[in-house]
């Protein structure tokens, strides 16, 4: 099962990135540079489990137990934060970082192009992790979740490099393409892989309910929210192509 979904992830993930090459036209990163990408997502997903430990022996060395938080929805939250949302962002933002020095891209498109193909290897690389469980099965239908971060996470760090180039604020634009998929991966792992509905513990029924109500409320956003941002995707590409400047170190 894992086998299938990892190709099926392929396919899907595969046909957007060779559209989003198509909607740049000439003026796009080239097929070495998005092979490189995509093996920097799946290096991404090593760097993470190497993360989620030291962070975990870091907390316990502290005293803490992250298990031990009484309040359900700061339980799931510190779990989905400290294993997944701060990790796996920070891990990607490294790979698309060094991707930038390795490349140099002179337009902001290129960014994008760069950060979907980290994402796009990081999400098959978890496809065979999560490939062939029911997380795995719920999670497919937001297949595209870690690319479009990642793309976000380029676009941001591509415009904050624009407005740097042209002596405009720049700062924010750094801080929000990190933080901004941070809190989105956050709230989303909590409702899902650490939803305390699947918990073992003594929970009310209608709790149980209500965490698993939230649960497919989000999964219906992140669902729409996928299709919203790859139609945005193909009306900014040209204007985005556009956007060029020297290279300069992010």
């Amino acid at each position: 099962m894992e086998l299938i979904q990892l190709i099926l992830a392929a396919i899907i993930l595969g046909f957007i990135y060779k559209k989003m090459f198509r909607w740049g036209e000439a003026d796009s990163i080239s097929k070495k540079q998005a092979y490189i990408s995509l093996g920097l997502g799946v290096l991404a997903t090593i760097i993470t489990f190497i993360l989620a430990i030291v962070i975990a022996m870091s907390i316990v060395d502290l005293g803490y137990n992250l298990a031990d938080i009484e309040n359900q929805f700061v339980k799931a939250s510190a779990l989905a934060f400290f294993r997944a949302g701060f990790p796996e962002e920070l891990s990607k933002l490294l790979m698309i970082v060094l991707a930038v020095k390795l490349f140099k891209p002179d337009n902001i498109y290129k960014y994008i192009l760069i950060g979907a193909g980290v994402g796009m290897g990081f999400t098959l690389n978890e496809e065979l992790v999560y490939g062939g469980t029911l997380m795995g099965f719920c999670r497919f239908f937001t297949v595209a979740f870690h690319m479009l971060l990642g793309i976000f996470m380029a676009e941001y760090i591509g415009r904050g490099i624009f407005h740097k180039a042209n002596g405009e604020p720049y700062k924010l634009l750094y801080l929000t393409a990190f933080l901004v998929p941070v809190v989105i991966h956050t709230f989303y792992d909590a409702l899902t892989a650490y939803n305390p509905a699947v918990e073992i513990g003594d929970i009310d029924d209608e709790v149980v309910g209500m965490w698993l109500l939230a649960a497919i409320v989000f999964e219906i956003c992140i669902i729409i929210w996928q299709v919203v941002y790859i139609k945005r995707l193909k009306k900014i590409a040209a204007k985005y192509v556009n956007f060029k400047f020297n290279s300069i170190s992010a």
